[in-house]
């Protein structure tokens, strides 16, 4: 199998900003966003279990793999712009999944082996996150 396409279910949550604490003398840095942890488990079991199901072998460095994501969130009903162009930044979207992916140690060895990563970011009924992992080299 040379494709994986997962949907993670759920409101996307970005990763990036930290917050700065000192505690004993030691500065301990927190995301700033409570849900990142939670979300970014649910991002590595959905991955774990489409790669399980379908088959989708782990590719070894220095193999290369292209990514696809779409980020669909609910539209405030406030809100008539119909383009997403509020926070979360699509940047801080695509860290979570990458480094989620990373965690499962099942699609790639390091998100160092993407060689090209496209993201949009829109708004639709159901608020999900759409993954597609393809195979760059044999």
């Amino acid at each position: 199998m040379d494709t994986l396409a997962v949907i993670v279910p759920g409101t996307p949550v970005p990763q990036g900003s930290k917050n700065a604490y000192l505690r004993g003398g030691r500065i301990v840095l927190v995301e700033s966003a409570k849900a990142l942890k939670s979300y970014r488990a649910e991002v590595s079991a959905a991955v774990r279990s489409a790669a399980t199901e379908v088959g989708f072998r782990k590719v070894a460095r220095p193999g290369a793999v292209h990514i696809h994501i779409s980020f669909s969130f609910v539209r405030p009903k406030t809100n008539r712009n119909p383009d997403h162009t509020v926070k979360p930044d699509i940047d801080k979207l695509c860290r979570t999944i990458l480094d989620g992916i990373t965690q499962t140690e099942q699609v790639f060895e390091d998100d160092s082996q993407v060689t090209m990563l496209t993201a949009l970011k829109q708004y639709a009924d159901n608020a999900e996150t759409l993954i597609v992992v393809t195979r760059a080299t044999p």
